[in-house]
């Protein structure tokens, strides 16, 4: 900042963005978003140390707003009079689910586009089909997934596919001193996006038929602002599966901190980060929780510091696990010495959310999913699904694949 009174190149530039670009949607994402986005401002949003992230809500909103103004440019001739996408053009994000990867989403969000998190083993091929019919193929990459990004590139040129542009995702851009005043008539009162409007893909793992990317529409992401808030939710699966953009997603809309561990880290650096810092939401399956424990027993449960990690694990308020149960012994075990109670849920990637969550050592036999009744509503789900709530479907529909 300079003397009082002095406006900074950082507050015009941001300034001069939202002129050009205008408010966000008048929806239930970004309303429910910016607001407590506005009551969290320098609380921190994403924790991400092996990154060199630790940003605020006011960094992420900053970010946000830069990351839609270099998507905007790349599409103007497909935007409409409000700045929004004429269709929900798929644009493709190739990151972990951390903080480059929630700006990228964010701001394809807030230009009406569908966000396509791609697996880590994508190919050329892979990526020009879904991008088929969007008239840019973009291409977002994290820092880290640049050089994987531009393979994908590459490949695609020399197998005579279709162009794919790749766009570093940029971060940490300087946070005007007075940001909420810029953003004072931040939402755009006149034009919203429908909720119907795709707005996330998700892929399939395959255990309920073929795998698929299935499409949720906008509706799914105020949802996610019923749960809990001011959480420190651990974020450690990939985006393109329901287990990592779901809390990813739960914590932004929440404005909890995500604590993000990379998927291939360590159960050591797991285990400090737990020790460290007071993690309060943990949801993952059931081999997971058996190697911390194995992991425990074998290098922490003589250590120095064990009561360190003992607290640092017995401060996590929410325990969950899923895709299969959990076995008496490891149950025994988290409630015995770690004072967890382990919950078990039940969710699908079609459905987009966990459906049923009970305390593991409370099941009874006759507590099962079919006389709960939910066994018969996913069912319904099911074949009540359309067509087009699929990747291919939506495609086809839309695009005429």
């Amino acid at each position: 900042m300079g003397p009082i009174g002095e406006v900074s190149n950082t507050e015009t530039q941001l300034t001069s963005i939202l002129a050009e670009d205008g408010g966000f949607p008048n929806d239930r994402i970004f309303s429910t978003f910016l607001s407590r986005c506005n009551n969290a401002g320098s609380r921190i949003a994403f924790h991400e140390p092996d990154n060199g992230v630790s940003a605020s809500f006011d960094q992420f909103m900053t970010d946000i707003i830069h990351q839609r103004h270099y998507l905007r440019k790349h599409f103007l001739p497909h935007l409409d009079e409000n700045g929004i996408l004429k269709e929900a053009f798929p644009i493709c994000v190739h990151s972990t689910a951390n903080y480059e990867f929630s700006i990228a989403a964010m701001g394809i969000l807030a230009l009406g586009g569908l966000v396509v998190p791609l697996p880590m083993d994508s190919s050329a091929a892979f990526v020009t089909n879904i991008l088929r019919q969007a008239p840019i193929k973009l291409l977002l990459a994290s820092q880290r997934y640049v050089l994987e990004a531009t393979k994908i590139q590459h490949s695609a040129s020399t197998e005579s596919l279709p162009a794919i542009t790749v766009l570093p995702i940029e971060r940490l851009h300087d946070i005007p001193a007075n940001l909420w005043t810029i953003l004072d008539s931040r939402i755009h009162t006149e034009f919203s996006i429908s909720e119907s409007r795709p707005g996330i893909t998700m892929f399939t793992s395959g255990s309920t038929g073929a795998p698929k990317g299935v499409i949720h529409s906008r509706a799914w992401f105020p949802r996610l602002s019923q749960a809990p808030a001011d959480e420190a939710v651990l974020v450690h699966r990939p985006p393109s599966w329901l287990g990592g953009c779901l809390f990813l997603f739960t914590a932004i809309m929440t404005a909890s901190r995500a604590e993000i561990v990379d998927p291939g880290a360590s159960l050591r650096y797991t285990w400090e980060r737990i020790r460290r810092d007071g993690i309060t939401y943990i949801n993952s399956g059931c081999g997971w929780w058996e190697q911390m424990v194995r992991f425990y027993k074998a290098e922490l449960q003589s250590h120095p510091q064990k009561e360190e990690y003992l607290a640092g694990m017995r401060g996590v308020r929410s325990a969950f696990t899923g895709s299969s149960v959990a076995v008496p012994s490891l149950l025994q075990f988290l409630s015995g010495e770690f004072k967890l109670r382990l919950q078990m849920t039940y969710g699908t990637t079609e459905v987009g959310r966990i459906l049923l969550g009970v305390p593991l050592n409370e099941l009874k036999r006759s507590d099962t999913v079919t006389d709960s009744g939910i066994f018969s509503e996913l069912i319904r789900t099911f074949t009540e699904m359309p067509r087009e709530t699929t990747l291919a479907g939506y495609a086809r529909k839309t695009f005429g694949w």
